[in-house]
């Protein structure tokens, strides 16, 4: 609560703070003009809603289920982050972020491959908790091309750069932000808000429960191409918030490359990822109740170093000044339970998005997206004797055999500008077969998203 009260107390001083200057050397002239520091605040606010839905079948929370429940459910999350930047020179800068969020889920964030809340990676309780969320130092070093001046946003200062650059990023880091982003469908709260449509579901990346990891990445910009890499902490026990130091110097770790073209309307990406951790496999848990219990290393469920390799592709066009497509895949392969991110082992989606400017609304746009999650046939299998994963499984079904099918979902949005730095969001999304599950569903979840920052 201290912290709560200190968060919004600076957030009321800071209109105030950069209205004047704050010393005899201007060090807090913000956020723009020549002084070394940025500061940025957003907040953001969902409330998601859905009504009850077909279910021929229904496990229970005491029973160990994961299911999406049946019955009517509300969500609601509240997110508050600073940004602090401090530019040292010309190519180098550290930036940190701090977050304060709480929220409730929607079953607790359980039944579904791909999530409707993109901010539910960050929490789910219901009290206001504090923590870092980006900590890294960036440098840039020129190697010549032309000029390639950079603009200024909430985590980067405008730097006159060359179109031919190598920047280095150490420290802690959000990976959704390096790879696999995509101009029209990203993490971020002025677009889609399911989880499946930020990325490529499958899309298994180094991070802790909140999405972040501590890692190093290198960016290699050559006119027109971008090479990117990186090296990268995974978390001790899967979709947990403990990351494993240790694994660094055991080569328990996460690497991550990525292949881009540009061309003056759009880009295409190649992704590529190859994660280790301690892991337990679909296959030796298949007499337990739960992938989640009881793992021993000496046990009949043992966690023992694996790899989990993936590969995916994403494109964005322009094809009318205000218009847009998008497209992404990814498929995996390990034998090992999910490690960071979604219950989901290949995806696709695409989508159109279109800005507000064609209809006189120059703050506005709308998207319409679609995005198909698949399971390996071990987790088809798994899920099929009424086991739970950490995140799904319905339980036995009592007229027959658990059925599968894709995770379908489609998701349209209307952002209603307020100003430039306000907006708010109307958000539909209706899932067919949730958590792979034929015989539950569809459901259709209601959504309304307030943003602002400065």
């Amino acid at each position: 609560m201290r912290f709560v009260c200190k968060f919004v107390l600076l957030w009321a001083c800071l209109p105030y703070a950069w209205a004047a200057d704050a010393g005899p050397d201007n060090w807090l002239r913000l956020p723009g003009g020549d002084s070394p520091w940025r500061l940025h605040g957003d907040v953001n606010l969902i409330g998601q809603f859905h009504d009850s839905f077909p279910s021929l079948y229904e496990s229970t929370p005491d029973q160990g289920g994961n299911s999406l429940q049946s019955a009517p459910e509300r969500s609601q999350t509240t997110m508050l982050g600073l940004n602090i930047g401090y530019r040292n020179s010309s190519n180098t800068e550290f930036w940190y972020r701090a977050e304060a969020i709480r929220g409730v889920a929607l079953s607790d964030a359980g039944g579904l491959a791909g999530l409707t809340n993109s901010d539910l990676q960050r929490v789910i309780q219901p009290d206001f908790m504090y923590y870092t969320a980006l900590a890294y130092v960036r440098h840039r070093f020129d190697l010549g091309g032309s000029s390639a001046d950079l603009e200024e946003d909430n985590m980067h200062f405008a730097q006159a750069a060359k179109s031919r650059r190598f920047t280095l990023t150490v420290g802690k880091q959000d990976l959704l932000g390096i790879y696999d982003y995509n101009s029209y469908a990203h993490k971020g709260p002025n677009g889609f808000l399911n989880w499946s449509l930020m990325t490529s579901s499958a899309f298994d990346f180094a991070a802790d429960a909140r999405g972040y990891t501590f890692g190093i990445t290198g960016e290699l910009a050559w006119d027109d191409y971008s090479i990117r890499f990186g090296r990268y902490l995974m978390p001790v026990l899967p979709n947990q918030l403990d990351l494993d130091f240790e694994g660094w110097w055991k080569n328990r770790v996460g690497y991550n490359l990525e292949l881009e073209k540009r061309w003056a309307t759009g880009a295409v990406r190649l992704v590529w990822f190859s994660n280790r951790m301690r892991l337990s496999t679909y296959a030796s848990t298949a007499n337990i109740a739960s992938i989640d219990s009881g793992f021993d290393e000496n046990g009949a469920n043992p966690r023992i170093d694996r790899t989990k390799t993936g590969v995916g592709f994403n494109i964005e066009q322009v094809l009318a000044p205000a218009l847009s497509i998008f497209a992404r895949g990814m498929t995996t392969h390990s034998d090992g339970e999910t490690m960071a991110f979604t219950e989901a082992d290949s995806s696709l989606s695409a989508g159109v998005v279109a800005q507000g400017q064609v209809w006189g609304r120059p703050f506005d746009a709308a998207g319409l997206g679609f995005s198909n999650q698949y399971a390996s046939a071990d987790r088809q299998a798994y899920l099929g004797r009424g086991l739970y994963a950490l995140f799904i499984g319905d339980g036995p079904n009592p007229y027959g055999p658990v059925r599968y099918g894709n995770e379908q979902i489609i998701e349209a949005y209307y952002l209603i500008g307020l100003s430039q730095q306000t907006h708010l969001t109307l958000d539909w999304q209706r899932i067919t077969n949730p958590a792979y599950n034929p015989d539950r569903g569809p459901v259709d979840v209601w959504g309304l998203r307030l943003h602002m920052e400065f």
